[in-house]
């Protein structure tokens, strides 16, 4: 019962609902019997005054708080009118306390704990879908390459700054830099400043894999001619890596785009239209099973991460490598139909010599086909965990608010 009026009652906050449950979180910190003004609430929840004495009036008409009248000393202490024993006299400083003064107090009469249940975290409302954290900031078709295009004479920290906030807000950076050959060292020192390359990409042992499509290059792989759908890489690894680089060594006459695609604006859009039930299978900790080259990982399509911070993040792709568990069909069908509306895609011509990061857990990437006679090839490299510095700077993933993660986090581990 206390579950389904809470739920009532968040409804009444549909225009801003992350503040109506930081202050349903503050209050949950309180045991029962604990005392508190109104004071106390705003500054502790951060929630304007008027908004925090509605929710408090609400949560007393279903009997989880008392409003009692208070005196309150010079020393901040608050008293009842019976509380006072002799001459309204304060028992802790021993002033006397003016009683032609007064405020509410407000008295709990809940648990600790009780108003965060594990079924009131499946109530994720389509408002909080639209808050993301940790500077995110949501894209989709309407993306402008000049928001995400770092063009520089040299691979400077002020270079590498700019790569490190692009990468955060945006999860890309294209990196345009003059005079700058195509080589491994050139890849290396960018990888040096984000943190160690994997030696191993599927079948391939390097660090640096050439992709050069080709007319025997397979489906599903960088090196078929035609298009090239959206995945993320790693699907079939242990771990998916968190970022990934490419460098271009060669660019096609015609075709040959990058499409790239922001999980975290699709994944709000999901919410916000059709609350997180519709969605949430997919961290199922059986949700579907990747194949490829010999290779196989069943697991979560939507996983929770807690290094090097908290984020959730996709391990997905549209073609016939991933096969779907029945519970997370649905949910599936629901997400691939949002990214193939196309409202979602960006796309650019890459330039040869451009070096592009982007976060392998939060964008999906494809390509179209390649045409003409020159063709395209470019270097690839795995970034296996952020270091150094980029891990102080780089927040990685989608951050969505901390009630969605925990969702995700119990989806992932529950049987």
């Amino acid at each position: 019962m206390l579950l389904k009026e809470l739920t009532l009652i968040q409804s009444n906050y549909s225009a801003d609902t992350r503040t109506f449950l930081d202050l349903i979180d503050t209050l949950d910190r309180l045991g029962i019997g604990s005392e508190f003004s109104l004071d106390d609430i705003v500054e502790d929840s951060e929630a304007e005054e008027q908004f925090a004495e509605n929710v408090l009036n609400d949560l007393i008409n279903i009997n989880l708080l008392d409003k009692v009248k208070s005196f309150k000393c010079r020393c901040n202490q608050l008293f009842e009118e019976n509380d006072f024993v002799d001459n309204n006299e304060c028992d802790s400083c021993f002033a006397e306390v003016d009683t032609k003064q007064y405020q509410w107090k407000y008295v709990t009469s809940y648990e600790k704990g009780s108003l965060i249940v594990k079924e009131k975290k499946k109530i994720i409302t389509r408002e909080e879908g639209l808050i993301y954290e940790n500077g995110m900031n949501l894209w989709n078709s309407d993306l402008d390459i000049g928001s995400i295009l770092i063009e520089q004479n040299n691979l400077g920290d002020e270079t590498i700054r700019s790569m490190y906030q692009n990468l955060t807000e945006f999860g890309i950076a294209v990196l345009r830099i003059s005079n700058l050959e195509v080589s491994e060292a050139v890849f290396k020192d960018i990888a040096t400043n984000l943190g160690p390359l994997e030696i191993v990409q599927n079948d391939y042992e390097g660090e640096i894999k050439e992709i050069k499509p080709n007319l025997n290059g397979p489906q599903g792989s960088g090196n078929v001619l035609g298009d090239l759908g959206y995945h993320v890489d790693g699907t079939q690894s242990e771990e998916i890596p968190p970022l990934l680089i490419f460098q271009f060594e060669n660019v096609s006459k015609g075709g040959g785009n990058s499409f790239f695609l922001d999980l975290g604006r699709v994944l709000s859009d999901i919410v916000v239209a059709h609350g997180s039930s519709e969605i949430i299978s997919l961290a199922n900790k059986f949700a579907g099973t990747f194949n490829k080259k010999n290779m196989t990982y069943e697991g979560p399509i939507l996983k929770y991460y807690d290094k090097p911070k908290e984020h959730s993040g996709f391990r997905i792709r549209l073609d016939e490598v991933l096969e779907l568990n029945e519970v997370s069909k649905s949910s599936f069908e629901m997400i691939r139909n949002y990214i193939q509306t196309k409202k979602y895609d960006f796309n650019f011509k890459p330039r040869e010599g451009d070096i592009v990061v982007f976060d392998n857990r939060r964008l999906v990437h494809a390509r179209d086909g390649i045409i003409g006679k020159w063709q395209r090839s470019h270097n690839r490299g795995w970034i296996k965990e952020l270091s150094g510095t980029a891990k102080k700077e780089i927040n990685l993933g989608i951050r969505s608010t901390s009630t969605l993660l925990s969702l995700i986090n119990q989806q992932n581990d529950e049987d």
